[in-house]
C-alpha cells in the first residue's frame, strides 16, 4: 500500500506541476496562426491491451486492457485491469491457477515513438505447493522502464515495452520469475 500511496502522489505533483503550464496560454503574436483548439475530453482518451494466448501442455490465456488519458504535455495516465489463467497438464492432477489485479500507470512521451512508463500493479496470484494444492497470496509491484510505440494507421499503434521491478524479491513468491516484465500490443488513441 506504501507504494501506491507514493505513485498516487507522484501522479498528482506531476499532473498539478503540468496542469497551470497548460492552462496560461496566451494569445498568439500578430502574423501567426492561432494554436489548435483544445481536445475534447472524449478525443483525449486512449485504450489499448494485451490477449495471450498458448496452448499445448500449458495452457495459458491473459487478458489485460487499459484506458488512459492525455494530459498534455506528452503526459498521459491511466487504469488497467488483468486475468490470467494456467492448466498445466504436465502435473497429475492437472495443475490450474489464476491470476487478477489492477494498476495505475503514468506515460511521459520522449518522442513520437519513444516513451518513459511508470506502474505501480496489484496481482492476486495463485502459486503451486509442494503438497500439490495451490495458495493465493497478493504482491505489489512498482515497475518502470520504458518502450517503442509504431504507429499503425490512423489513431492506433503497436506497443512494445520493457519494465523492471523495484519491488521484486526472489526471496518471496512473485507472479513473475524475475524482475522484468516484457509486454507488447496495441493501443488506440495513443
Amino acid at each position: 500500500m506504501r507504494c501506491l500511496r507514493i505513485l498516487a502522489a507522484a501522479m498528482v505533483v506531476i499532473g498539478g506541476a503540468l496542469a497551470p503550464a497548460a492552462a496560461q496560454t496566451s494569445p498568439p503574436p500578430a502574423g501567426h496562426p492561432a494554436p489548435p483548439p483544445k481536445k475534447s475530453f472524449s478525443d483525449r482518451l486512449y485504450y489499448g491491451g494485451n490477449v495471450g494466448l498458448s496452448f499445448g501442455d500449458v495452457d495459458y490465456v491473459d487478458v489485460s486492457p487499459y484506458l488512459g488519458i492525455d494530459l498534455g504535455h506528452n503526459l498521459s495516465s491511466g487504469l488497467g485491469v488483468f486475468y490470467r489463467h494456467r492448466s498445466d497438464d504436465r502435473y497429475e492432477p492437472s495443475l490450474d491457477t489464476s491470476d487478477y489485479g489492477a494498476s495505475v500507470f503514468v506515460r511521459y512521451r520522449l518522442t513520437p515513438q519513444l516513451f518513459l512508463h511508470g506502474e505501480y500493479d496489484w496481482t492476486s496470484f495463485e502459486y503451486p505447493l509442494i503438497t500439490g494444492d495451490t495458495k493465493r497470496d497478493n504482491y505489489d509491484s512498482v515497475l518502470v522502464g520504458g518502450g517503442f510505440a509504431q504507429a499503425m494507421g490512423g489513431h492506433s499503434a503497436f506497443i512494445v515495452q520493457a519494465l523492471y521491478d523495484l519491488s521484486w524479491n526472489d526471496t518471496d513468491p512473485a507472479p513473475y520469475d524475475n524482475p522484468w516484465v516484457f509486454s507488447a500490443g496495441v493501443s488506440v488513441g495513443f
